[in-house]
């Protein structure tokens, strides 16, 4: 037992030094997060060093920082679209980016286009998802009003593993023109409650 204290003294130390010296470097990279996230993809993997996945995380967390603030001015808006659309080019395997930003150009930005665009970057990126194509789908049919697109959006919804049952119907419904505000409201509900899941 006693030859084990001075270890647990050491690592004890260790982790105390450690902590101190991984806050400092994720400040760092806090700030450099707008333009370490302007490398090209491939640059950014090398920079990166391996681990991508984390550090595309730590620019998430940064954007979301951002996008939080109450007041946000019409020059911190086209900073914002401008990092939304970096960001995805490096096209991060995080679902919730694509459809959060998505909801943000639409509803705060009023940029309908450009919203469609990083969904559309999200299916290529995360293929397997329903919730990508489920965003769009809400986009389409209740946003502007195109049922026909909101069909085909929420049809390839439903064939995609996991995905509820009641898309496919749903898209169904849209492609005859029978939605009621009902379906709508559950839709919306459909979409907020998978989003914690």
């Amino acid at each position: 037992m006693k030859k084990l204290a001075p270890c647990v003294v050491f690592f004890s130390f260790f982790l105390w030094w450690n902590s101190f010296s991984l806050k400092s470097e994720l400040e760092a990279l806090q700030k450099l997060s707008p333009s370490f996230s302007v490398l090209p993809k491939a640059f950014f993997k090398v920079v990166a060093l391996g681990f991508s996945d984390f550090a595309e995380e730590i620019l998430f967390f940064n954007l979301l920082a951002d996008l939080g603030e109450k007041k946000i001015s019409i020059e911190k808006k086209q900073k914002l679209t401008e990092k939304i659309t970096v960001f995805s080019s490096l096209s991060p395997r995080i679902e919730v980016f694509y459809t959060l930003s998505c909801f943000v150009l639409l509803f705060d930005f009023d940029d309908v286009d450009r919203c469609l665009k990083i969904l559309e970057n999200g299916k290529k990126t995360l293929s397997t998802s329903w919730r990508i194509p489920l965003t769009e789908g809400y986009v389409y049919a209740f946003h502007l009003g195109s049922q026909e697109e909101a069909s085909k959006a929420y049809r390839e919804a439903s064939q995609k593993t996991g995905a509820p049952s009641y898309l496919f119907s749903f898209s169904e419904k849209l492609r005859l023109g029978k939605v009621t505000f009902l379906e709508e409201q559950k839709t919306k509900e459909l979409l907020f409650e998978e989003k914690g899941s």
